[in-house]
C-alpha cells in the first residue's frame, strides 16, 4: 500500500506558479528633437562670408534640412568658443540640451577641445580632459553620435583672419597621444551600444589627400583643400559640412530605424538647394548690406583721390 501511493505520487503532475511574462522590449521612442552640441564645426565658425549670411549658419541648420520640414524640431547649442573653456562651457551645453529632453543627440565635434589644446604638462592630462567629456556625454541616456579627433596639423599652414595659424603646434596632441585619446573614445563607445560614431578623421584625411569620398549615392573628388577647408585649412567650408551632415545623417539612419524610413535628403545638390532657400531672406538682408558698405567704400575713395589730386583752377576764371 505504501509502495502504491509513493508511485501516485510520483506519477502525479507538479504545478508551479508559472514564471512572469518578461517585459517586451522597449521600442525606441520616435525622434522628434534633436539637440546638437559641440565647437566650431557645429557651431559654422566662418561660413557666413561664403553664404553671405550675418551670422554663421551652424549644423544644425544643415541636418534641419536634410530632415522632413515637418515634425522635427533641431536645436544646436554648437559654440565656437567652447575651445576657451571647455570643461565649464561644454557642462553648459549638456545641461542646456538636458533641459531640452532630446530623443538624439548629434555631438560631433564636442569632445575635440577636451583632448587639443594647449597647457597640456602631458599625454596623461589630454587623456584626464576627455574622461571630463565622456561624463559629460554620458549623462544622455537618449542615442549619441560623436566623432573621432582628428589629425589636424595641416592647420599650422593655414591663415585665420590675422594672416596667422589658428593653432599652434602645442595644441596638436602628438600622434601617440591622439591614438590614445581615439583608443579610448572607442572603448568608451563599445560599452554603450546607444553611441555611434561618424569618422571624422578618417574623412578629413581623405579630403586632404585629394581622395575620393562617397556618401549614399554622391561622390565627391575636391581638387584642393579650398574645396574643403576655409584659408585657416581647419574649419570646414560650406561643402566640407555638406558632406559632414550627409556623413552624419548616415550614421543616424543606421543607428535609429525611425530615422531611416524617413523621406531623408540624401542628394548633395538637392540638400545645398534646400539650404540656400532656407536661409534666403537673411542672405538677401546682409547682401543689401555688404551692397551699401561697398558703395560707401567707393565714394569714399573717390574723395580721398579728389583731395589728394586737388582739383586745378580753370584758366582765364577771375580776371577781364
Amino acid at each position: 500500500m505504501q509502495i502504491a501511493l509513493t508511485l501516485l505520487l510520483a506519477a502525479a503532475p507538479v504545478f508551479q506558479e508559472a514564471p512572469p511574462t518578461p517585459p517586451a522590449p522597449e521600442a525606441p521612442r520616435p525622434v522628434t528633437r534633436i539637440s546638437v552640441l559641440g565647437a566650431s564645426l557645429s557651431g559654422g565658425y566662418g561660413n557666413s562670408l561664403e553664404l553671405v549670411t550675418p551670422k554663421d549658419v551652424r549644423l544644425g541648420r544643415f541636418l534641419a534640412c536634410a530632415l522632413p520640414q515637418d515634425g522635427f524640431e533641431v536645436i544646436d547649442h554648437g559654440d565656437v568658443w567652447l575651445f576657451t573653456q571647455p570643461i565649464s562651457r561644454g557642462r553648459e551645453q549638456v545641461d542646456a540640451a538636458l533641459a531640452e529632453e532630446p530623443d538624439f543627440v548629434v555631438a560631433l565635434d564636442f569632445l575635440f577641445w577636451y583632448g587639443y589644446g594647449d597647457g597640456y604638462v602631458s599625454d596623461d592630462d589630454r587623456v584626464r580632459d576627455l574622461e571630463l567629456g565622456l561624463a559629460q556625454l554620458d549623462r544622455f541616456s537618449c542615442p549619441i553620435i560623436l566623432g573621432d579627433l582628428p589629425d589636424v596639423t595641416v592647420a599650422l599652414q593655414g591663415k585665420g583672419p590675422l594672416g596667422t595659424p589658428v593653432v599652434t603646434r602645442g595644441m596638436i596632441p602628438r600622434e601617440v597621444a591622439l591614438n590614445r585619446l581615439n583608443a579610448r573614445i572607442a572603448y568608451w563607445m563599445a560599452e554603450r551600444p546607444r553611441v555611434s560614431q561618424v569618422p571624422l578623421a578618417s574623412m578629413l584625411t581623405r579630403m586632404q589627400a585629394g581622395l575620393e569620398l562617397t556618401m549614399r549615392g554622391n561622390t565627391w573628388k575636391p581638387d584642393s583643400l579650398a574645396e574643403v577647408l576655409q584659408p585657416d585649412l581647419l574649419h570646414p567650408t560650406a561643402r566640407g559640412t555638406l558632406w559632414v551632415t550627409l556623413a552624419t545623417l548616415d550614421v543616424m539612419a543606421r543607428a535609429h530605424t525611425s530615422i531611416a524610413a524617413l523621406p531623408l535628403v540624401w542628394d548633395e545638390a538637392t540638400l545645398r538647394e534646400r539650404l540656400m532657400a532656407a536661409t534666403a531672406a537673411e542672405r538677401a538682408r546682409e547682401q543689401k548690406k555688404r551692397d551699401a558698405r561697398e558703395a560707401r567704400r567707393k565714394k569714399a575713395e573717390a574723395r580721398e583721390r579728389e583731395r589728394n589730386e586737388g582739383t586745378p583752377t580753370p584758366v582765364g576764371t577771375g580776371g577781364g
